[in-house]
């Protein structure tokens, strides 16, 4: 949960002093970077869901392992590329790294000079600005003064300049402003949809985007080239699930053939996570799921999303629990501080550490961390 995570740094006593970021500190020379730069005592690795190291906490820092080969990782204040095995694969050279999303990363030099490599490390881009977006099929946006462009890896001609925001490329589009509007442009090298809608949101299906002109909003289908009819509210459920609105009417379920599933008797609905709906009612949440089948009626002062089965809730200040998606609470007790489940566990702040909550409810105590974060594809981030 978000909005927990100072409260939790705060109750495990974290305190980063002069690490540096994966973000520019300024046109320092690397001599003078490293006169001012100091490792933290404790450092990092990973463990597997069983609790394994699978990587010994060595690093002053380590990125989240993604579905790709190699993860960054910080030693001795010099970032690189290391397997799941740890095996360096890129030396330990940069002064920051970002994940690699496909072929390419973007590192940083000691100059603050950003330049995409491949995964042999040899340099495909090299720019001094410091926004710019993830590579998809050579396709990539990137600020450039004022304004944003989209660029190919083997040419600095813009395709398309003059945008007011280029965000990431995700399965082969991105959403792109340009004059206050928004459109989708695609890693083929042209536009899906020009840039004249209010607001474009994806959705759990790939391809599926919500567009808005005005006060309507459509689902747009991008493989169809098909627009659904006008609705006042939408909310994506999963793959072929909608919550629909009509101006002045209650919530509806549709399929993705705009077929009605069932009425929702709820002022207002929102996307639970999991293809399952929250509700609420009066100031109170409750749950549903893609049928319109009543998880918790409206009762709790909040729920968030579900995650691997199970959602945080609020029962009073202070006091939290987990709803399952079969609508019963998973512990016993209320915890003061709860976060969400990843990989089938839930991290737990208590007085010697953190230690992981599973499925059943149990605490996994024979193991205390000093920090831990959430697993990501199978493993997670940890701090002795």
């Amino acid at each position: 949960m978000k909005q927990y995570y100072i409260l939790y740094s705060i109750c495990i006593a974290i305190i980063y002093i002069g690490c540096k970021s994966d973000s520019a500190t300024g046109p320092l020379s690397e001599k003078e970077y490293f006169n001012d730069y100091e490792s933290d005592r404790q450092k990092w690795g990973l463990i597997d869901k069983l609790g394994n190291v699978v990587i010994e906490n060595i690093y002053d820092d380590i990125h989240d392992v993604t579905n790709e080969e190699w993860i960054a990782a910080n030693k001795r204040g010099k970032w690189g590329y290391i397997t799941i095995k740890n095996r360096v694969q890129i030396p330990f050279q940069f002064k920051a790294a970002k994940p690699f999303k496909g072929d390419y990363a973007w590192v940083q030099n000691f100059e603050n000079s950003w330049t995409a490599i491949d995964k042999n490390g040899i340099p495909i881009i090299s720019t001094q600005s410091q926004e710019f977006t993830n590579i998809s099929k050579g396709y990539y946006g990137i600020k450039i003064n004022e304004d944003w462009q989209i660029r190919t890896s083997k040419d600095t001609i813009p395709v398309v300049d003059g945008l007011d925001r280029v965000n990431p490329f995700i399965n082969g589009t991105a959403i792109v402003r340009q004059n206050g509007f928004m459109g989708l442009f695609s890693d083929q090298g042209e536009w899906v949809l020009e840039p004249r809608y209010d607001r474009i949101k994806r959705t759990f299906n790939v391809d599926h985007i919500l567009v808005w002109q005005g006060k309507n909003v459509l689902i747009y289908n991008i493989k169809t080239d098909k627009t659904s009819r006008d609705y006042a509210e939408i909310i994506a459920v999963d793959q072929d699930r909608y919550a629909v609105k009509q101006e002045g009417l209650k919530w509806i379920l549709i399929d993705a053939q705009e077929q009605t599933i069932s009425e929702l008797p709820y002022s207002t609905v929102f996307s639970g996570g999991q293809s399952y709906i929250l509700t609420l009612e009066d100031n109170k949440f409750g749950a549903i799921d893609k049928n319109g089948q009543v998880i918790s009626e409206p009762e709790y002062p909040l729920i968030q999303k579900f995650q691997d089965g199970f959602a945080v809730i609020m029962r009073s200040k202070d006091n939290y629990n987990y709803l399952s998606t079969q609508g019963t609470l998973l512990l016993p007790f209320d915890l003061p501080i709860a976060f969400d489940f990843a990989s089938g566990f839930a991290r737990v702040a208590l007085p010697e550490g953190i230690s992981l909550l599973n499925a059943q409810g149990s605490l996994q105590r024979n193991v205390i961390y000093k920090d831990l974060k959430d697993f990501k594809n199978g493993y997670a981030r940890f701090q002795n």
